[in-house]
């Protein structure tokens, strides 16, 4: 809140003989004019979302939010964030310094949002998506633990200050905003400390918002129409879009600088009337129809640069009001990126911008390289409830291989924002196979339908060749990837859009994405089981080698040494690119068979953040005696890289150091 206006609303309330609070108007014009904090800005229920009428009792102050509760207690200096949907729980515990809660009152709520004030100074603001914001006046310290054990982490920043925590049934993110510092990660037991002083805030997403739209997510089908080529493409024909009436729901007119006149300044079309016919078209044959218009590239005021900061989203909100208002009847718009750089101004636009569409229009995101993800497009740790005020997600453009795991947390919303994710099918998913469709469905992600227009592509690239597209492999003709994206939708995609698919959703969601899969997944019997094995024996081995499976280490000086125990082992084998190749052997020095134990701690640095995997990792050791034993294996890939094309399983940021804990079958020495 406005520190001056801010203590002039709060001396009014005091004074109030009735004590009641009241929201004022939504802002006018540019958001970022207004105090977030404040109650000038996103204090009125909309779309999903509301806040309830909070409880006050001696001990507690409750605030109810679609998506959780938020239990604030003034004499313990604690705040339990729990989460309402899907599975009702303990979600997060904060902890402030004695006396910081002291004298906690509301200060201002509407439907939208609650906010909370204490005698030290310390603010709180609840919002309608679950999203909690922490701001204090002083120095304040934020120890928090997530109360739940996440399947999936992401993280993101030096040491990793913005985090978010997930499971099979919900989420909950940290993100520290405008210079607030962690000062303090305890991972095992997934526990984080947080600095914050004046200005600085610390935001607490607990997720799921909302509940997840099934019907919409069944019924709403999106035909993602693009063009670079011409204007003339770039709205298509009435006989065009007869031809794809019945391939889905939603036309999204994606063409950017062929659809607008300057689609960094304005959003004025090339061809205004054939605009305005491609709308009226598509309602009469029962389309509804979006346009691009992209936060990131909207670069009006700031000199032309593209936006990762999002300076500038009042000028945008503005574009997109006039939009709007010179074509009533579009259905909806599109982003193209929002902000990278700024976790704060992102959810700024989608909330402000869902506002300013209403309720009934759609609100389509692409996000690949979100926030916190900077200029460098390591976007995998998201602000759900930024995401949450859109009807779809996509992600993963310019990725031509996809894991579950990766469309399961990253890609799909499902339980974490309950946006629909959607898959940015831009490479490998051109013309998906029946095992990629599967698995696209078991994460509870969806696909999009491409209407490629012949004349898009000159003769070569429909029948022979449509090299030029950006990435390798080379797919075949236009023609070619067309017939078979098409077979793909028809055949194995759309039929699975069924009222069968929420119940095996749900069981795959139970049984695939659960804790005791994680914990299966890190070890499994030895490949040589030698029982009654004992440390003494393990240290005096004759022989003893690290053993894994290896994919594209091209360059080995790229990778920084192995350790074991921290002890160097040596440096990472070439593998020979992007293929996987098997059981790859390391000799362990003895200086290194001598540490091993119970617990043995493989470290991988990788300081130039290059791009590998490694799986069905295990020591295997000739003992003195000439007899075979081995550690417990690790089948589950994990991965350098986030980001890369490859990536899959169990990932670390880019540059930090792989630690892997590999156990050995042992018994207790004799003399223990």
């Amino acid at each position: 809140m406005n520190r001056t206006a801010g203590a002039i609303l709060i001396s009014a309330i005091l004074a109030a003989a009735t004590g009641s609070v009241t929201a004022r108007p939504s802002y006018v014009g540019d958001p970022l004019q207004h105090d977030i904090m404040s109650d000038e800005i996103f204090m009125d229920a909309a779309w999903h979302f509301e806040v309830k009428e909070p409880k006050v009792t001696a001990h507690l102050i409750t605030v109810t939010t679609t998506g959780a509760v938020f239990e604030f207690s003034p004499s313990t200096d604690q705040v339990l964030c729990q989460q309402r949907l899907v599975k009702p729980r303990r979600s997060l515990l904060l902890y402030f310094p004695e006396g910081s809660l002291e004298g906690l009152r509301i200060v201002a709520q509407g439907t939208g949002a609650v906010i909370l004030e204490s005698s030290a100074g310390v603010e709180f603001k609840v919002n309608c998506d679950s999203l909690l914001m922490i701001r204090s006046a002083d120095d304040v310290v934020v120890r928090c633990r997530v109360l739940f054990k996440p399947i999936q982490t992401y993280s993101h920043g030096p040491r990793g200050p913005n985090h978010l925590l997930m499971d099979a049934f919900g989420a909950v993110g940290l993100f520290p905003i405008a210079g607030a510092r962690q000062t303090r990660s305890r991972k095992p037991i997934n526990e984080f400390t947080y600095s914050l002083s004046g200005e600085q805030m610390l935001w607490c997403a607990i997720c799921p918002p909302r509940e997840y739209p099934w019907e919409e997510s069944l019924n709403e089908r999106i035909i993602w129409q693009y063009s670079s080529q011409s204007p003339e493409l770039a709205v298509p024909s009435n006989e065009h879009i007869d031809e794809w009436q019945d391939k889905g729901t939603i036309l999204l007119l994606q063409s950017e600088a062929m659809l607008w006149k300057s689609w960094h300044e304005a959003f004025e079309p090339r061809l205004p009337e054939d605009f305005g016919r491609v709308i009226d078209h598509s309602h009469e044959v029962g389309l509804r129809a979006i346009a691009y218009t992209s936060p990131f590239f909207f670069t009006k005021g700031t000199g032309g640069d593209r936006t990762y900061t999002g300076e500038n989203l009042g000028l945008y909100l503005a574009a997109v009001a006039d939009l709007l208002k010179r074509y009533p009847d579009l259905d909806g718009i599109y982003f193209d990126c929002v902000y990278p750089s700024s976790v704060k101004n992102t959810y700024i636009v989608c909330r402000a911008t869902r506002e300013l569409i209403g309720d009934e229009r759609i609100l389509g995101i692409h996000c690949t390289g979100n926030a916190p993800g900077g200029s460098e497009w390591v976007g995998l740790c998201y602000n759900p409830a930024a995401d949450t005020w859109a009807n779809f997600i996509l992600r993963g453009e310019g990725r031509g291989f996809m894991s579950e795991r990766w469309l399961r947390f990253f890609v799909s919303g499902y339980n974490i924002s309950n946006a629909i994710g959607v898959v940015c099918n831009n490479i490998g998913y051109w013309a998906p196979t029946e095992e990629q469709v599967e698995m696209t469905l078991r994460a509870n992600a969806r696909l999009a339908f491409f209407p490629w227009i012949r004349d898009q592509f000159t003769r070569e690239e429909w029948e022979t060749n449509i090299y030029g597209v950006g990435y390798e492999p080379n797919y075949g003709s236009a023609k070619e990837i067309k017939q078979h994206h098409d077979y793909a939708m028809e055949n194995w995609y759309w039929p699975r859009l069924n009222r069968k698919l929420p119940a095996w959703v749900e069981e795959v969601n139970r049984e695939t994405f659960s804790v005791a899969e994680l914990h299966a997944s890190r070890q499994a019997s030895p490949p040589h089981p030698l029982p009654g094995l004992t440390e003494e024996q393990m240290r005096s081995a004759g022989q003893a080698w690290l053993v894994f499976d290896v994919f594209d280490i091209v360059d080995p000086d790229h990778v920084g040494p192995i350790k074991l125990n921290g002890v160097e082992v040596g440096m990472m084998p070439q593998s020979g690119g992007a293929e996987w190749r098997p059981a790859m052997r390391v000799a362990l020095p003895p200086e290194v068979i001598s540490t091993l134990s119970t617990v043995n701690r493989l470290a991988i640095e990788n300081p130039k953040g290059d791009g590998f995997k490694l799986r069905n990792i295990y020591i295997d050791l000739v003992l003195a005696d000439g007899r075979r034993a081995s550690s417990y294996l690790i089948p589950m890939v994990w991965c350098s890289h986030p980001a890369w094309m490859w990536t899959e399983g169990r990932c670390v940021a880019p540059s930090e150091t792989l630690r892997i804990p590999i156990r050995m079958p042992v018994v207790r020495s004799a003399n223990k």
